[in-house]
C-alpha cells in the first residue's frame, strides 16, 4: 500500500487531502502491527524455550522515523522529499517482513529436528519394550505357578512397567507439540497403563489366563503407538524435504540409502494414489461428468489422465521390483503382491483410455486399502531379524539328567518352604519375604 500511494502521488492522481489520509492510514495500520509483534514477543517469552526473532525493534523504529517525517513532509506539500522517506519506510517493512519470515522458518526446522530426534529416540524404545513385553509374555505361558522362575518373569515384568513411565513422559512431552497425534497417544497410554494395573494384580495372585490377557493387550498398544510414530516420522521427514527444496542440507549427513523395508517408497506411492483419488472423485460430484459416461470429467484434462497412467505405470514399476527382491529369497514373499500390481495395470489401460467410470473409483479405492496392507506386511518385514523363531535344540544330557532331577526337586523344596504361610505378623512376613528375594 505504500508503494501503490508512492506511484499515486508520482502521477498527480490524488488531491492532497486524500495523499495525507493515506499516509495517515498507514502509519495507524503499522502502529497496530507493532502492537501485534508486542504481543508476540510477549508470548514468545513464556515459551519454554523461546524463539529467536532477531532483532526487529530497530526495524520498527526506522520504520516509525520514516513514516512520521513522510507525514510531516506530505502536510508541508513536499511530496518529493517525502517519497524518499515513503520508499525508506516501505523498503523497511519488506525487510522486517522477510526477517521475521526467515526467523520463523529457522525455528520451525530446529523444533522440527528436535521432533525428528526425539521421535526415532522414543520409537526405538517402543519396539524394544513390545518385545520384551512379548518375551516375558511367552515366559509366563510355559511356566507353573509353583515354579521358581515365576517370581524372575514377574520382577522382569515390573522392570517393563517401570521402563514405560519413562516412554510415557517423552510421549506426553512429544504430543504437546504435536496436537494431531494427542488424543491417539493418550488413548494408547491409559490402555496400557491400565493394564499394567491389572497385570499386577494377576501375577500376585497366580491368574495366568486374565494375566497373559492384559499382557496382549499391553503389546498391542505398544505396536499401535509404533505404527503411529512410525507414519508420524515419515510425514516431518516428508514436510521437512517439501520446505527445503534441493537445499540438500541437513544435520546429520551420513544417513544415506533407502529404509530396508521400502515403506518409505510405498508411503509415496500411498500420497500420490490418494492425491489422484481425489481428482477422480471431482467427475463424480455436481458439476462433472457422471461415471459411466466415458466423458472426461469435470476440472479434469486430457494432460491430468496422461500424468495419472504414467504415475501408476511407475508406481506398478516400483513394486514389481519389491515384489522380485522379496522372491529371491525363494519363499514366494513378493507374491502377495500380484493382485495390487494386476489393478494397477487396469487402472493404466482405463487412465490411458481415458475411461471415466465407478469402476475406476472402486478399484482406486481397492488399490489403496492392498498398498496399506503390504505396507504394514513389508514394515513386519524389517523386524523379522528379531522375531525369527528357531528351531529346539537337541542336547545330549548324558549323565546330567539325574543331575537335573535332583536340582529341580531342589527348587521345589525350596519353593514349598516359601510357599508356607506361618502365622507370623506382617512385620516378619516381609522380612522373609526380602530374604527368600535376595536368594533369587
Amino acid at each position: 500500500d505504500q508503494n501503490k500511494l508512492i506511484d499515486e502521488i508520482s502521477n498527480d492522481n490524488l488531491k492532497k487531502k486524500d495523499i495525507i489520509d493515506k499516509q495517515s492510514d498507514i502509519e495507524d495500520r503499522f502502529k497496530e502491527i507493532k502492537e501485534d509483534l508486542d504481543v508476540l514477543n510477549k508470548l514468545n517469552n513464556e515459551l519454554t524455550k523461546p524463539m529467536d526473532l532477531g532483532n526487529p525493534e530497530s526495524l520498527q523504529q526506522n520504520i516509525d522515523d520514516n513514516l512520521a517525517k513522510s507525514s510531516e513532509l506530505l502536510n508541508k506539500s513536499k511530496n518529493n522529499k517525502a517519497a524518499d522517506n515513503q520508499q525508506k519506510a516501505s523498503d523497511g517493512m519488506t525487510k522486517l517482513s522477510k526477517q521475521l519470515d526467515s526467523k520463523q522458518k529457522e525455528a520451525n526446522k530446529k523444533q522440527q529436528e528436535e521432533d525428528i530426534s526425539s521421535l526415532r529416540m522414543i520409537l526405538k524404545n517402543l519396539i524394544t519394550v513390545s518385545f520384551n513385553q512379548e518375551q516375558v509374555l511367552n515366559d509366563f505361558h510355559h511356566v507353573n505357578d509353583d515354579s521358581p522362575s515365576y517370581t524372575t518373569f514377574a520382577l522382569f515384568q515390573q522392570k517393563i512397567i517401570d521402563n514405560s513411565s519413562i516412554i510415557r513422559d517423552s510421549l506426553n512431552e512429544l504430543a504437546k507439540r504435536q496436537p494431531k497425534i494427542a488424543s491417539f497417544i493418550d488413548k494408547e497410554l491409559n490402555s496400557i497403563f491400565k493394564n499394567f494395573s491389572f497385570i499386577t494384580e494377576d501375577i500376585d495372585e497366580h491368574r495366568k489366563r486374565p494375566l497373559s490377557i492384559h499382557q496382549q493387550t499391553v503389546m498391542t498398544s505398544f505396536n499401535n503407538l509404533a505404527l503411529l510414530l512410525n507414519e508420524a516420522l515419515e510425514s516431518m521427514q516428508s514436510q521437512m524435504n517439501s520446505d527445503m527444496p534441493g537445499s540438500g542440507s541437513c544435520d546429520n549427513p551420513g544417513m544415506k540409502g533407502k529404509p530396508k523395508s521400502g515403506k518409505g517408497e510405498i508411503g509415496d506411492m500411498k500420497e500420490m494414489l490418494k492425491n489422484q483419488l481425489e481428482q477422480m472423485k471431482k467427475g463424480s460430484q455436481p458439476g462433472g461428468s457422471s461415471p459411466g459416461s466415458n466423458s472426461i470429467p469435470f476440472g479434469l484434462t486430457p494432460k491430468d489422465f496422461s500424468k495419472m497412467a504414467a504415475q501408476q505405470s511407475m508406481i506398478r514399476s516400483k513394486l514389481e521390483s519389491i515384489r522380485d527382491d522379496l522372491n529371491k529369497e525363494g519363499q514366494g514373499k513378493g507374491n502377495q503382491l500380484n493382485d495390487l500390481i494386476n489393478d494397477l495395470i487396469k487402472q493404466e489401460n482405463d487412465l490411458v483410455n481415458k475411461k471415466f467410470s465407478s469402476t475406476l473409483i472402486n478399484r482406486q479405492h481397492n488399490i489403496l486399502t492392498r498398498l496399506l496392507e503390504s505396507e504394514n506386511a513389508l514394515l513386519e518385514r524389517g523386524f523379522d531379524d528379531k522375531r525369527e523363531s528357531k528351531s529346539g535344540k537337541v542336547f545330549e544330557n548324558g549323565n546330567q539328567i539325574k543331575f537335573e532331577e535332583y536340582k529341580n526337586q531342589k527348587l521345589k523344596e525350596i519353593e514349598f518352604f516359601r510357599s508356607i504361610d506361618p502365622l507370623y505378623k506382617k512385620y516378619y512376613k516381609d522380612k522373609a519375604n526380602e530374604y527368600f528375594n535376595k536368594g533369587i
